[in-house]
């Protein structure tokens, strides 16, 4: 970046960057040996008062700036916001088809605040300003701010405050990642389905998603393996059920189906990043069963709750998916399903017909728990409650 500092007195120059393996927990600064800067961003510039100036877009390497040429010039001394339009972020990892480029979404982890006329970083704005709303489209050409974000559905998420002084200014940098979820909505922008959606279409290649940066006290973080693309559950606390569980509801025939190979939802990444708020241990830890008189260890509170609704959870064709600490509700065919396709798979911690926070507290049942058709699949201290259907399999070797 120093060598394209003071570019035009009064410009302001500004870095975009994709941030694919950020892990979670606090949002992270521009590092080039981590993070790319990516093309064709729409960046927008707005007086303080909200009023449109004016937009660009990124070049190859992620910068773009704001000169004497947007619509009234740039005046020393004054504050304006610059935004960048989510919708036109894009990943450093190739899409596949190329042309699902428009359905894939990221949510911000990292942005700048520049009002003092000295960048400082934002770490503490993943998922962006109200992250159980969307980031509206790019602007028309006469609309505020505050039009941009009316509404109960739309807020403008990435929005950075800049005051100029005598000269340019650098630094006013963004980051977004395209696995991170932060809300509760069973679709769109920072959700669980977006996640799946986005890991089915983008390829793997590169990816080495890092441990949290800032895991919550007495947890210790996650660090997924190398190639495989895992949930970063960054869901605010203030979204939480009153026993400390985030509850996604799926509408009917609303099931998540996994295509990638090695993909991981993975709950205990909520876990690392906002905390053990549902801190519990369902199942009977202390009455010996079987002839060797075996004590289960029970499977601890999942942070992440579905509620279904008359269908399938999660149906899998991905070899090597991976579902940990998730705890399934309500009344439906299935909570997961596996196609003969997804061998190598393995579901772990997993809770189905109870809530996630007492195993006596039934919810609904299941026709059949889980239903596993591909081979070599690992089930391993999952609880299921009566009146749930237990198992079927059909795999050779599971």
């Amino acid at each position: 970046m120093d060598s394209i500092r003071s570019i035009e007195l009064n410009a302001i120059l500004l870095t975009y960057s994709a941030s694919p393996n950020y892990g979670g927990g606090a949002g992270r600064p521009f590092d080039s040996s981590k993070m790319s800067g990516q093309q064709g961003a729409r960046v927008e510039l707005y007086e303080n008062t909200g009023g449109f100036k004016g937009f660009t877009t990124t070049d190859s390497n992620g910068l773009y700036k704001f000169d004497s040429t947007v619509t009234g010039g740039l005046v020393a001394g004054s504050t304006y916001k610059v935004r960048v339009v989510n919708s036109t972020v894009t990943s450093s990892r190739p899409p596949n088809p190329a042309n699902v480029i428009s359905a894939l979404r990221s949510v911000q982890t990292f942005r700048t605040d520049a009002s003092t006329g000295t960048p400082l970083d934002v770490t503490n704005k993943v998922g962006g300003e109200l992250p159980n709303e969307v980031d509206p489209a790019s602007q028309t050409g006469s609309q505020t701010l505050a039009i941009l974000s009316s509404g109960s559905t739309y807020q403008v998420q990435s929005i950075a405050p800049v005051t100029l002084s005598n000269g340019s200014l650098t630094g006013i940098d963004f980051g977004f990642n395209f696995d991170t979820i932060v809300n509760t909505n069973n679709s769109g922008q920072g959700s669980l389905r977006q996640f799946v959606d986005n890991s089915n279409y983008l390829a793997n290649t590169g990816l080495n998603q890092e441990p949290s940066s800032s895991p919550a006290t007495g947890t210790t973080a996650i660090d997924p393996a190398a190639g495989v693309e895992t949930t970063i559950f960054m869901i605010p606390t203030s979204a939480l059920s009153a026993t400390g569980a985030a509850v996604i509801n799926f509408p009917a025939s609303g099931r998540l189906i996994i295509r990638d190979a090695f993909t991981a939802i993975d709950g205990r990444t909520q876990t690392t990043n906002k905390g053990n708020t549902n801190n519990t241990i369902l199942g009977d830890t202390s009455t010996p069963i079987g002839i060797g008189g075996t004590t289960l260890t029970g499977v601890p509170g999942a942070e992440i709750e579905l509620h279904l609704t008359n269908d399938l959870g999660i149906y899998t064709y991905g070899e090597n998916t991976y579902i940990n600490s998730i705890a399934f509700t309500a009344d439906a065919g299935a909570a997961i399903e596996t196609d003969t396709l997804a061998k190598n798979s393995r579901i772990e911690n997993v809770t189905i017909g109870t809530t996630s926070a007492a195993d006596n507290s039934p919810s609904g049942g299941f026709a059949k728990a889980l239903l596993i058709n591909s081979d070599n699949t690992l089930i391993d201290r999952n609880l299921i409650r009566p009146p749930c259907g237990a198992l079927r399999v059909r795999a050779m070797n599971p």
